[in-house]
């Protein structure tokens, strides 16, 4: 559930007035995969990814997520998602799952993991899996904002994607 001070941001979020790089454009920009089983939440963050111009798959659960990804890996590379921003807590399988999943398979894309149940064990064994970060609910948009920036800063090729 999407709480108070998220809405408030959404409602002036400072993000919404930053031009999209024209040497990137809408048709040019990253693929970003939001996986987030609470609808208004998958909603907002999906907006704010569009809205920096990047071309957004939304996936309801741990198991839509994994065929999203499946669906595209080996698609041409413009086609790929290249990050991936998903709950920990998701019907089917969890992010956590669904990243050991990614990783025995040697998918290497960037994941940002988001949950509302963050304790220390959850945080090493993302840390161990090799998550690139870990956001708690509720988490400001600019740290999402920046961590989908330094993802898709990181290289990118058959070795990232495979």
């Amino acid at each position: 559930m999407v709480d108070a001070a998220m809405q408030e941001e959404a409602a002036e979020p400072s993000w919404m007035y930053l031009p999209i790089p024209v040497e990137e454009g809408v048709a040019g920009a990253a693929r970003v995969l939001v996986g987030e089983d609470d609808a208004d939440m998958r909603r907002l963050v999906a907006a704010m990814l569009r809205t920096e111009g990047y071309r957004v798959v939304e996936a309801s659960d741990g198991a839509e997520v994994l065929e999203q990804i499946e669906a595209t890996i080996t698609g041409p590379p413009r086609d790929r998602i290249r990050a991936v921003v998903a709950d920990i807590e998701m019907p089917e399988l969890t992010g956590l799952d669904g990243l050991a999943a990614l990783r025995c398979a040697q998918w290497q894309t960037p994941i940002i993991l988001v949950t509302a149940f963050g304790n220390p064990d959850v945080r090493a064994e993302a840390e161990w899996l090799g998550a690139l970060t870990l956001l708690e609910k509720p988490f400001r948009i600019d740290a999402l904002r920046g961590a989908v920036h330094k993802a898709l800063a990181l290289p990118f090729g058959p070795c990232a994607a495979a």
